[in-house]
């Protein structure tokens, strides 16, 4: 039995983007998650306090103590050290992993 493929293209997909690609999408989603009057937000936030059971403002305290390491900054220095590390071929030895560890942390995985 052949090992299933993501319809998306998976990790092949993934190695594809650009530096530069990948740094605007992944900015562009944590400012939108970040950002309490986002669009995302404003559609998110009531699904996400019923489904953790708290409230807007726990809920907005929550996202901004998980993300607030996720800065544009603090992820174009990981970037460019997996970029430094990237073997002949463009294959990274390096990987980021994100692991939530809280109630809140859990429930924003998914859009991670």
């Amino acid at each position: 039995m052949s090992a299933p493929t993501s319809p998306r293209g998976g990790s092949a997909s993934l190695e594809k983007i650009s530096d530069v690609g990948l740094l605007e999408a992944w900015n562009g989603a944590i400012g939108e998650i970040r950002e309490p009057r986002s669009a995302l937000r404003t559609r998110l936030d009531p699904l996400l306090c019923e489904a953790l059971a708290t409230s807007p403002a726990c809920l907005s305290a929550s996202l901004e103590a998980l993300l607030r390491g996720y800065d544009a900054d603090s992820v174009s220095r990981v970037v460019a050290r997996a970029s430094e590390l990237r073997a002949p071929g463009g294959r990274t030895w390096a990987a980021l992993a994100i692991l939530p560890s809280t109630v809140p942390g859990v429930g924003l995985e998914p859009l991670l």
